[in-house]
């Protein structure tokens, strides 16, 4: 799996954030790219400028911070998806170059904590946000590129850096910039300029990282679920095992696990975080999230597997599932582990709608489960045979082969409202690890992240 796969896969997840404004992360992206074109920047920097103007936002994983974000230029949380990103970035070694530049991407160029930074650094991340803020002028409120650029301009000197103009008069002039940002076309631009990038191969251990890190940024997205994604790998884990399968598809059932829910980064907060029960609307819109989740993560190489239990994890024994109503033995055995293992985490943890069940209201609901055609009653045999093992993983402290704690950490205290409290979970909450300063300068001779 190469690097620039990975950076698809992560701009794809994070798209999904903007609901009805898709397209936000590629944008910025491009525009950051261009801008460090016209001012004659090395391959090397425009290359990592792009990249970090793709993965910006990856500190968001709520509709309501996202929509703040485009919107309001002043919104007084916006350190904190920052700061955030870039300690999720921190986990991955051959990101480390961009860490800095998502955690400044929001300071304004007079700022004092600008002032501190290299220059090299500086310019960097500013010119991300400059590339932020003309798409948010451009989607909301100001409408136009005429108007946005406007903005930009009489910000020269505040809030960004002076050295801009030219690059903002060039990108002024050249209409066929802007022609066609549509979703088709705005992809086909990420990938001609991510397939020229020379990057650096991943280590095996950030390709192992990778799902840990998509699950914290799919947990975070609302205060009832921190965890959620950590705890359904770990009893689909176990799950396989106690059922012999081989080793790799034991593997498959916890990455299924971690990223089941990418596609719940699609639906708006209110419907997730709604207190009463979904109506019928409301219900179609949630139930789109298993065919968002396949989408994403089919187009990453070797993950062709993982994508089908993602898509299938909430199909039903009797066929009355979604989103393809298949059911029975036309459903693999691990897709039906999973659908078992999530039915059975979110019956344990604290809802909007409903408080955490005990274990005794568990077990009768999961054999109303066993008697309507719900779920398949091999899986819940196994779970039945091991239940207090499996309600230890569920429930107590978070016990996940490979999850770095500091990683996992993150999927609390980057909650929309802070509410970790609101997790099963009986874990310590220890302090963040400190913001990593390793920043890896590029060569400029060929463009590299490392």
């Amino acid at each position: 799996m190469k690097a620039s796969h990975v950076v698809r896969f992560l701009t794809d997840a994070l798209d999904l954030v903007g609901v009805t404004d898709q397209g936000h992360d590629k944008r910025v992206g491009i525009v950051a790219h261009a801008l460090a074109g016209r001012l004659g920047l090395p391959p090397a920097t425009r290359d990592r400028i792009f990249v970090a103007g793709l993965l910006h936002d990856v500190g968001v994983s709520s509709t309501h911070a996202h929509d703040h974000l485009v919107a309001d230029d002043q919104w007084g949380e916006v350190d904190r998806h920052c700061d955030r990103g870039a300690r999720l970035l921190a986990s991955l070694d051959g990101f480390a170059a961009l860490m800095s530049i998502v955690r400044n991407h929001h300071r304004p160029w007079s700022s004092p904590e600008m002032a501190a930074l290299p220059r090299e650094g500086r310019v960097e991340a500013n010119l991300v946000f400059l590339a932020d803020r003309l798409d948010a002028w451009v989607s909301h409120g100001l409408g136009a590129r005429a108007g946005a650029l406007a903005k930009a301009r009489a910000s020269l000197g505040t809030l960004f850096s002076p050295s801009f103009a030219p690059a903002l008069d060039s990108i002024a002039q050249g209409a066929d910039f802007w022609a066609d940002m549509g979703r088709e076309r705005l992809s086909r631009r990420v990938d001609g300029i991510l397939h020229a990038i020379a990057f650096e191969p991943l280590s095996a251990r950030d390709l192992a990282t990778l799902p840990y890190l998509m699950a914290a940024i799919v947990d975070a997205k609302c205060p009832y679920t921190a965890e959620h994604s950590f705890r359904v790998a770990a009893i689909a884990r176990r799950m396989g095992e106690a059922h012999d399968l081989p080793g790799a598809e034991c593997e498959q059932l916890q990455t299924a696990g971690l990223l089941h829910d990418i596609g719940k980064l699609a639906i708006p907060d209110e419907i997730v975080n709604k207190r009463g029960p979904l109506d019928a609307d409301e219900r179609r819109v949630m139930e789109e999230h298993a065919r968002h989740s396949y989408e994403v993560i089919v187009r990453l190489p070797g993950l062709e597997r993982i994508a089908e239990l993602a898509r299938h994890h909430h199909e039903r024994e009797d066929g009355r599932g979604y989103p393809d109503g298949i059911g029975g033995t036309t459903l693999p055995l691990a897709a039906r582990i999973l659908g078992v293992a999530d039915v059975f985490q979110a019956l344990t943890q604290r809802r909007p709608y409903r408080p955490g069940k005990d274990e005794a209201e568990v077990r009768r609901t999961l054999a109303d489960a066993r008697r309507s055609g719900w779920l398949d009653a091999t899986a819940l045999d196994a779970l039945d045979a091991r239940f207090d093992e499996y309600w230890a993983l569920s429930t107590g402290p978070l016990a996940l082969r490979g999850l770095d704690p500091g990683l996992a950490r993150l999927c609390l205290n980057g909650a929309p409202d802070d509410q970790a409290a609101t997790t099963t979970s009986s874990a310590p909450r220890t302090p963040l690890p400190a913001l990593s300063s390793r920043i890896v300068t590029s060569p400029a001779s060929r463009p590299r992240l490392r």
